[in-house]
């Protein structure tokens, strides 16, 4: 991995590909909404006339699409920046654009049937830039995901509210990725020498988002929470936790392992917590 990285996005999940990109060598630019340290600003809430040059760089688009509405228009405008051909896109989607498909066993040619709004922009952005790609002959890799945990992203805030869950008897089956095996499916997207086509990156848990809560509060020494049916949940929790909770989505990760070579380290979620929550700990005991 020898030529320059564009992030769009240095969050949570690019912050940390940075640091490895750093000990590869790789050098980087950032991008980010708020300026953070080691990144530049730049605003795609509003029309934007700057350009910028991607010529013989590999791109990580990780910038969230706007709170609302149907369709990305933040991803819309960064792709207007865009000068030159990149040497690949690599794009943090979310597993969510299949929607509730109970039943249904999901791998990267699934139709999309995004049921969340959120949901829905997501997949409007991927096909923005799907086109945008398939246009100029620029690889594209999409990464769909689940939710990413790790230091510092465990729902402990949650817990300690006291804030309840579906019952787990109730609950479907979810998926999980730990952030560090999340980079590691980044580094090998972006190799010059994986394929482009879709990804989906999971941990092996298939527990329910009730079954997580449960785990991490005994994990971490916290009060268990109260578990309540989905009638009282629908009246207690709100649209989009419910919505969580609740959508069904069985995920065939096949390809994604042998493709990209991928095993997860955080396979089994009970070390990725207890990872995460030492880690999250380590600065206070040094």
């Amino acid at each position: 991995m020898t030529r320059p990285v564009i992030l769009a996005g240095l969050g949570y999940t690019t912050g940390r590909l940075a640091t490895r990109l750093d000990a590869a060598g790789t050098a980087w630019t950032a991008h980010s909404a708020s300026g953070r340290p080691g990144s530049q600003a730049l605003d795609l809430d509003t029309p934007v006339t700057a350009s910028l040059e991607v010529e013989g760089h590999a791109a990580v688009y990780a910038i969230p699409p706007p709170a609302e509405g149907e369709t990305d228009l933040r991803m819309a405008r960064w792709l207007a920046l865009l000068q030159g051909r990149p040497e690949r896109i690599v794009y943090l989607s979310t597993t969510a654009v299949y929607g509730d498909r109970p039943g249904e066993r999901l791998d990267e040619h699934s139709a999309l049937r995004p049921t969340q709004a959120r949901a829905r922009r997501r997949a409007d952005a991927e096909h923005r830039l799907g086109e945008w790609c398939e246009s100029r002959g620029v690889p594209l890799l999409i990464l769909r995901l689940p939710a990413i945990y790790g230091p510092g992203r465990l729902p402990l805030e949650r817990l300690r509210r006291g804030d309840p869950v579906l019952d787990p008897a109730e609950s479907p089956p979810s998926y999980r990725v730990h952030v560090e095996d999340l980079v590691t499916a980044l580094e090998r997207a972006l190799d010059i020498h994986s394929p482009a086509g879709t990804y989906l990156v999971r941990d092996d848990s298939r527990w329910s988002l009730g079954q997580w809560f449960l785990t991490v509060a005994a994990l971490a020494g916290l009060p268990a929470p109260a578990k309540v049916d989905l009638e009282t949940a629908r009246r207690q929790l709100s649209p989009a936790m419910l919505g969580f909770m609740t959508e069904t989505r069985e995920l065939d990760d096949s390809r994604t392992r042998r493709i990209l070579g991928l095993s997860p380290r955080y396979a089994d979620p009970v070390e990725g917590i207890k990872a995460s929550l030492e880690a999250a700990d380590a600065p206070a005991k040094s």
